[in-house]
C-alpha cells in the first residue's frame, strides 16, 4: 500500500466558532456657496466630501471648486454656464477633471420650451483618460390642453484609454390626458454607437425602443 497523501479533519460545531466583524465609515460632507455679482449672478462655490472606511483604510475624497453663473437676456432668452475643477482619489488612484457646462434656454411661448446643452468632462483617471462630452436639443410643447410632446437629440462623445465611441440619440415621448383619470403615454427612442480602438477594433451598435 502505497500512502501518497494524508489528510486530517476536525470537526467543531458552528455554533462554537462564530467570530464578529465590525467595520467604521466615516464620511464629511462641506458645501460653501458666495454671491460674487448679482447681474448677471455670478456664484463660486467649494465642494469637499471624504469617505473613510475602517479598518481596510480604504478613502475616497473629492475637491470641487467651481464658478456658475444664470443671466436672462430677455423675455425669450436665458441662459447658464458653469465651469469647474476637481480632484479626487478613489481606491489609490488620482482623479482630475475639468468640468464645462453650458445651456441656452429659449421660451418663445408659453407652450413651448427649448434647450440646447452642452456638457463637458475632461478627466483622468491614474493617468488614464476618461473624457465625455455630450451637445443634446430638448423641445418640449403643449399642442393641446391634455396633449404634451417631447422630442430630444444629440450626440456623446467619450474616450476611454484608447477606446473612443459616440451616441447618436433621437427620443420621441408624447402624453395625453383624455380624461382626469387616465393618461395614455408614448415613447420612442433610437440610439446609435460607434465605438473605435481598443483590442476589439470598430464596432456599431443600434437600439431602437
Amino acid at each position: 500500500i502505497f500512502v501518497t497523501e494524508l489528510q486530517a479533519f476536525l470537526r467543531t460545531p458552528a455554533a462554537d466558532v462564530r467570530e464578529k466583524f465590525s467595520s467604521t465609515t466615516h464620511n464629511y460632507d462641506v458645501d460653501v456657496k458666495t454671491r460674487i455679482l448679482d447681474s448677471p449672478s455670478l456664484f463660486y462655490e467649494l465642494y469637499y466630501n471624504i469617505n473613510r472606511q475602517e479598518p481596510s483604510g480604504q478613502q475616497r475624497y473629492n475637491l470641487i471648486n467651481s464658478l456658475y453663473a444664470n443671466h436672462r437676456f430677455n423675455e425669450v432668452f436665458s441662459g447658464r454656464a458653469k465651469v469647474g475643477i476637481e480632484n479626487g482619489k478613489e481606491f489609490d488612484e488620482k482623479r482630475l477633471a475639468y468640468i464645462f457646462d453650458a445651456a441656452i434656454m429659449a421660451d418663445p411661448l408659453r407652450t413651448l420650451h427649448n434647450s440646447l446643452i452642452f456638457n463637458g468632462r475632461e478627466e483622468t483617471i491614474g493617468g488614464r483618460p476618461n473624457n465625455t462630452n455630450s451637445i443634446i436639443l430638448y423641445n418640449t410643447a403643449q399642442l393641446y390642453k391634455g396633449v404634451d410632446i417631447n422630442l430630444n437629440g444629440g450626440v456623446t462623445f467619450t474616450k476611454e484609454e484608447s477606446e473612443k465611441e459616440r451616441d447618436f440619440l433621437i427620443n420621441f415621448q408624447t402624453n395625453i390626458v383624455p380624461h382626469r383619470t387616465m393618461t395614455l403615454g408614448l415613447n420612442y427612442s433610437n440610439i446609435i454607437s460607434r465605438r473605435t480602438g481598443g483590442d476589439q477594433g470598430s464596432s456599431s451598435t443600434y437600439t431602437r425602443t
